[in-house]
């Protein structure tokens, strides 16, 4: 059976493991994402990749778009520069190489091994830091002409205190910025208030869900996708996935007749598992066309 080295570089951790053909993750690790700007991230993927020298190839999840003509990262994320400076193909040494932006492979995770498997179009939202998304369309990731499609967070609002844009405005990091200015700098976690019996705390993170039912809305009205898909660890909260269908509903009961909204199977692991399935899933056809 053929694995493949998945790696998944964020801008807090580097997440690493061992996939194989089944999409079974087998082995995963972690490590702290090095301090930018001195060419310590390039080393460590270089050390990484010396532990694993029996994979069919390697699969990079990376926090920005990917060129895939070019075959350079673009739109990086500001926590990791050093993407900008990286050559995934030569890290590969020869062996087969896929590189994908960070929610395009959770996306593909979802499509070949999750809650989008069978269906042909489909959006994936993940609320994070700020927010990410994929787009899958005829059964195929959509990645646009510079790898980042999808940037559902890039939405621009008109009624916003943190930011004009969606994902910085209502992602994790807006939404414990606005609690935080009602309650004296008092959260570090938003598990820490996103429950509490408090008014005023409630306000704003209904306030901060109907930002993202809109921004639903929106991409439901402009793509037409079967199922959306939202993930991130806010949405494991408990009523967080029937208050996004109840805001829907009042917005327009008309977004729900041929679109129905569901969690993501795959959690903060799915990275790994997509990416893989990008280089797992070639490697099938190019069997298929032997």
């Amino acid at each position: 059976m053929k694995r493949v080295l998945a790696i998944d570089i964020g801008g807090t951790n580097i997440k690493y493991g061992i996939v194989n053909e089944c999409l079974e993750l087998e082995k995963n690790f972690s490590v702290k994402t090095p301090a930018q700007r001195a060419g310590k991230t390039e080393a460590l993927l270089k050390e990484i990749i010396s532990q694993f020298p029996d994979v069919y190839g390697i699969g990079f999840s990376i926090a920005a778009g990917y060129d895939q003509q070019t075959q350079r990262a673009v739109s990086i994320s500001r926590s990791v520069p050093d993407l900008g400076e990286i050559d995934f193909n030569a890290l590969g040494n020869g062996l087969k190489v896929a590189v994908e932006n960070d929610v395009n492979s959770f996306a593909l995770a979802e499509l070949h091994a999750g809650n989008a498997k069978g269906l042909s179009n489909v959006a994936v939202v993940v609320i994070g830091t700020s927010i990410g998304g994929g787009v899958i369309i005829n059964g195929q990731l959509f990645s646009g002409k510079k790898g980042n499609a999808g940037e559902f967070g890039a939405t621009l609002l008109q009624d916003y205190e943190v930011s004009p844009f969606v994902g910085a405005e209502a992602g994790c990091r807006g939404l414990l910025t606005k609690v935080n200015r009602i309650s004296d700098d008092r959260y570090s976690l938003i598990e820490e208030f996103y429950n509490l019996n408090d008014l005023a705390i409630q306000s704003v993170i209904r306030k901060n869900n109907r930002q993202i039912s809109a921004m639903i809305g929106s991409i439901i009205a402009v793509l037409g996708p079967e199922r959306v898909l939202i993930g991130g660890p806010i949405t494991k909260e408990a009523g967080y996935l029937e208050e996004q269908i109840e805001n829907l509903n009042q917005i327009e009961p008309e977004y729900l007749e041929f679109c129905d909204i569901m969690r993501c199977k795959h959690t903060d692991k799915g990275a790994l598992i997509g990416i893989a399935s990008k280089l797992i899933r070639d490697e099938f056809l190019h069997r298929d066309k032997v």
